[in-house]
């Protein structure tokens, strides 16, 4: 399948002044397909929803390219651009009371879209009332506030929000860590009727490794602004390649109590490493349990690892470099 998002060498930085600089995110290659759903895992702080930010545009591109069904995308958009692009691509925020306009009504707020693109004033609230329904609220929360609203209810309310336009590309930052465990079944089992129907392409961003290997076609794990594996989710959640992945997979509790109880886990040694003026080498030397000398000193470039359909990108010393896809 031919790339519908790519993302091409893209890097966020945030300049603190004196010569300090927060690497947010760098040098991050990554294409997906139209279709796929790609689940994006991390420790916090690691540039998750950063690149899925810059992704859309809500933060300018230090260095790197973003291209959109072979389109490339502009460094730094204005508001024209938002306006245009906003009908392809849309993102559902973490937090779903402070991403909502306290001000607005749910039907304000899902209305907004269809008012600014298409200019409807009238024939909207069909439109909203349909999309109320479709995410499983009624009707008659077009009336209420945010406030007056469950945090599921606000959720879904921000999934109205982002599809009413139908865009091609969701990027989901982390739609389901603020909710219940049942809540959050509830609003996967949304995400994935929906992008059944809609055909949408998703970047879904979250904690919970098991969730993202049950909605993602494949996954991405990001540490410290780079990303350190990609491939197949069941491939990188059962066979991890990376020493982090396998850190970070073997501290996700098992649901089964005996289970959890049983397993040997690895806790990850310190803690994550400042993104101020990151040095040369690994990024995740400092914490590695298979650390290396050159792992502190050179940088790993991505290598391509097996072949066929277990095929994957790997940026560690441990493996020989075999080229790039």
């Amino acid at each position: 399948m031919s790339a519908l998002v790519e993302a091409r060498g893209v890097t966020k930085h945030f300049p603190l002044g004196r010569g300090k600089t927060v690497h947010a995110v760098d040098d991050v290659t990554l294409a997906i397909a139209a279709g796929e759903i790609v689940g994006l895992v991390g420790e916090s702080g690691s540039g998750k929803s950063t690149l899925g930010k810059t992704l859309v545009g809500l933060h300018d591109k230090t260095a790197g390219d973003v291209y959109l069904a072979g389109e490339k995308l502009p460094r730094r958009y204005t508001a024209a651009d938002y306006r245009h692009y906003a009908r392809r691509m849309q993102m559902i925020f973490q937090d779903p009371y402070s991403s909502l306009n306290p001000r607005m009504t749910v039907g304000e707020i899902v209305g907004e879209g269809p008012r600014l693109h298409a200019g409807k004033t009238v024939t909207h609230r069909d439109e909203v009332g349909h999309w109320l329904e479709r995410v499983g609220l009624d009707r008659g929360h077009a009336a209420r506030y945010p406030h007056e609203l469950s945090g599921g209810q606000r959720q879904r309310v921000g999934i109205a929000r982002a599809l009413i336009l139908e865009p091609t590309f969701v990027v989901c930052d982390e739609p389901i860590s603020a909710l219940d465990v049942s809540v959050q079944a509830q609003i996967v089992r949304l995400l994935a009727e929906i992008k059944e129907s809609l055909g949408l392409t998703l970047l879904f961003i979250a904690h919970d490794l098991s969730m993202v290997r049950y909605v993602s076609d494949r996954m991405a794990v990001m540490y410290l602004g780079s990303l350190v594996e990609v491939g197949r989710a069941d491939d990188v959640y059962f066979r991890p390649l990376h020493p982090y992945t396998k850190i970070l997979v073997a501290s996700n509790p098992e649901p089964d109590p005996r289970s959890e109880r049983q397993r040997k886990t690895i806790p990850i040694a310190g803690e994550i490493p400042s993104p101020i003026n990151i040095r040369p080498g690994c990024r995740f030397a400092s914490r590695c349990p298979e650390v290396m000398d050159v792992c502190r000193t050179e940088t790993p470039g991505p290598r391509v690892v097996g072949d066929g359909a277990d095929k994957r990108l790997v940026a560690c010393h441990l493996y020989e470099p075999t080229g790039l896809e």
